[in-house]
């Protein structure tokens, strides 16, 4: 080594700033996109295209794999990981700072009974 490599330094009010915007970010963007999704699903109880023939083969094409059901439930999914995301950040970080205070504490306590 080259004595470069000093660790991490772990600073704990900057940490628990970025974790609590990213906690209100997540938030945020949580209530965004469930309006935003409620608006598709009304649109599509509306049935905008009609019942005609073109409006019965718009409809097949455009619900008939269904995409936009998959669409919603792959974003409910991800919202919810990246809500998920912030508190185990917090726990894991949280673990690290207090395994290695334990093992500054072993070190030390080591180093006087030499």
């Amino acid at each position: 080594m080259n004595g470069l490599n000093r660790g991490v330094l772990v600073s704990k009010l900057e940490f628990y700033r970025g974790v609590s915007v990213w906690n209100t970010t997540v938030t945020d963007m949580e209530v965004t996109y469930h309006e935003r999704m409620a608006e598709i699903e009304e649109l599509h109880a509306a049935a905008p295209w009609g019942d005609g023939t073109e409006g019965l083969a718009f409809h097949r094409s455009y619900l008939g794999d269904g995409a936009p059901t998959t669409l919603l439930d792959n974003g409910k999914h991800t919202i919810r990981q990246l809500a998920d995301l912030g508190p185990r950040v917090r726990k894991g970080v949280e673990n690290l700072v207090g395994t290695d205070t334990a093992i500054a504490e072993n070190v030390r306590n080591s180093v006087r009974e030499v």
